[in-house]
C-alpha cells in the first residue's frame, strides 16, 4: 500500500472514496462536513438522517457522489464523543473506513478525521496507522 499525506479541503479530494469522520455529539456538522452536504445538495444530512447515524465508533455510512464531487463516494464514520476524541479514536475509525473502502473495491482513499484537541500531525499519523492497522492482512 502507498501512503501519501496531503493537505487539501475534502471538497478537493480525488479518491475512490472520500472519508469524513464524525463526532457523535456534534450538535451539527464541523465546517468541512456542511460544505461537503452543501455541494451535494443536502444529501450527506438526509441520508445521515434516514441511516440514524449517530457517530458511533465503528459505525460507517456511505453512498455515491454522482459526480458532485472529485471523490465517487463518501463514507462518513464515527468518532465516538468529543470528550473521547484521541489518537485511538482517529486510529480506529481510520481502521475501520479504510477496511469497508477496501471492501468496496476503492483503489484510492482519502480521509479526514477532524478529532478537536487533537494537533494536526497526530491526526494525521493516526490516520495513516489506522489505515495501514486495518487493511493488513495476514
Amino acid at each position: 500500500m502507498r501512503v501519501s499525506v496531503q493537505i487539501r479541503k475534502p471538497l478537493e479530494a480525488r479518491a475512490d472514496v472520500l472519508v469524513l469522520g464524525r463526532h457523535s455529539d456534534a450538535a451539527r456538522p464541523g465546517p468541512e462536513l456542511a460544505a461537503v452536504d452543501a455541494r451535494l445538495g443536502g444529501l450527506l444530512s438526509r441520508v445521515l438522517a434516514a441511516e440514524k447515524f449517530e457517530g458511533k465508533p465503528g459505525q460507517v455510512s456511505y453512498f455515491f457522489t454522482n459526480g458532485k464531487l472529485p471523490a465517487a463516494r463518501v463514507m462518513v464514520a464515527g468518532l465516538g464523543p468529543r470528550r473521547e476524541a484521541d489518537s485511538d479514536a482517529v486510529r480506529n475509525t481510520a481502521a475501520t473506513a479504510a477496511r469497508r473502502a477496501r471492501d468496496l473495491g476503492a483503489a484510492t482513499v482519502a480521509m479526514y478525521c477532524a478529532a478537536e484537541g487533537l494537533p494536526a500531525r497526530a491526526r494525521a499519523q493516526a490516520t495513516v496507522e489506522g489505515a495501514l492497522l486495518g487493511t493488513y492482512r495476514f
